[in-house]
């Protein structure tokens, strides 16, 4: 066992766990952390990578595709993409630093890749802390 509270075999929060360090000291409780270590976070970011490269399959042997073509017109353009995805996935809540840190990384990539970039943009705010995190 690695500590993870259940009940029956389901997982559940303990509502007055704090993340230790900042969170903690500031008497804030964070019980959602209570699940997150390294493995969870790494296995979280392979999920998105994958599911955002290849599509989603499962046991069926069927894999749902995510349709970017919405998308595409304006990944030429990254601070306009970010503002759109930052609408789409987060609901407008992205802080100012994130959208310039994404805006620089896809820059990164020749806007005559518009897959790439937009893919990039996707994954770098799927793991991001600011999406993690219910606000």
């Amino acid at each position: 066992s690695i500590g993870i509270p259940t009940i029956g075999g389901e997982v559940y929060f303990e509502p007055s766990y704090a993340l230790p360090g900042r969170i903690a000291s500031t008497g804030v409780v964070s019980p959602e952390f209570k699940l997150a270590n390294e493995t969870t976070v790494i296995a979280l970011s392979n999920f998105f990578l994958g599911t955002i490269y290849n599509g989603y399959g499962d046991w069926t042997g069927y894999t749902t595709q995510l349709n970017f073509t919405p998308y595409l017109s304006i990944a030429g353009n990254s601070k306009v993409l970010v503002e759109q995805l930052n609408l789409v996935l987060m609901a407008g809540t992205m802080s100012d630093s994130m959208k310039n840190a994404i805006v620089e990384a896809i820059n990164q990539t020749d806007a005559m890749y518009p897959g790439e970039r937009l893919r990039s943009a996707i994954f770098l705010i799927t793991t991001s802390s600011e999406y993690a995190v219910q606000k």
